[in-house]
């Protein structure tokens, strides 16, 4: 009988090395977080197969879909900076985002920031579901794997977010549906990058196509947890975790 055994990533065995060489023991849950996150740089997606269908997760009386390149865009740009400091309401501007990921006209209509926070107020006060369900369908909702979701904050200066995904959606267009509508809006992220991987490596090396900007983004992610767990230690305290 084969077993699948999981594979310890060479990245997060240097990663551990150089923690420990700082002085850091990094905790068993931290040292699974730090191979996931390295597991993830070397295949950027769990969507793998030839057949990957997007659906959304139940949540009381609405759906969280997984999150398009265009409510990424809105909730990056727009959501998360307007919704900043405000408690419950800005974790909640992910599970709204989720839940419009599909519907383009309704997010382009927020164009002020007591706009967009009255709106998510509204939407979560009609949801019948505790906040601690809809954390928990976010969670379900952007991952099939059982997995917090952790909310790391980033201080580096970055340009504007949608300029990442230029190179992304110009190979879709090209090799796969010419249509950006789709890829901005009718597709998840995790189904754009899986196509995005798909594509590199269905050509000969003559005509490769780069999957940098999908790997760049997990490589950024995997040094945003190295980053968390260091001021975890420093701070005397333990990773977060999901609300």
């Amino acid at each position: 009988m084969l077993i699948e055994k999981p594979i310890f990533q060479k990245r997060a065995e240097s990663a551990i090395a150089k923690l420990r060489s700082e002085g850091i023991e990094p905790t068993p849950e931290e040292i699974c977080w730090l191979n996931h996150a390295a597991g993830k740089c070397i295949r950027p997606t769990a969507a793998d197969e030839l057949c990957f269908i997007d659906l959304p997760f139940p949540c009381g009386n609405t759906l969280l879909w997984p999150l398009s390149i265009g409510a990424r865009i809105w909730l990056e740009g727009v959501g998360k900076p307007w919704l900043k400091g405000m408690g419950d309401l800005e974790k909640l501007g992910v599970a709204f985002a989720m839940a419009h990921s599909r519907n383009p006209e309704f997010l382009q209509k927020l164009t002020s920031c007591w706009q967009t926070r009255f709106a998510v107020a509204k939407w979560a006060a009609g949801r019948n579901a505790t906040l601690a369900e809809i954390f928990e369908a976010v969670a379900r909702a952007a991952s099939p794997e059982d997995l917090d979701l952790v909310n790391i904050e980033f201080k580096g200066e970055r340009r504007n977010i949608a300029s990442d995904y230029g190179d992304v959606l110009a190979l879709l267009c090209h090799y796969v549906d010419p249509d950006p509508e789709f890829w901005m809006w009718r597709a998840s992220e995790a189904y754009a990058a899986a196509m995005v991987r798909k594509i590199s490596t269905a050509f000969p090396e003559d005509r490769a196509v780069s999957d940098d900007h999908v790997k760049f983004i997990a490589v950024s992610q995997f040094n945003l947890v190295m980053a968390e767990i260091r001021k975890a230690h420093n701070r005397g305290g333990k990773p977060p975790s999901n609300p």
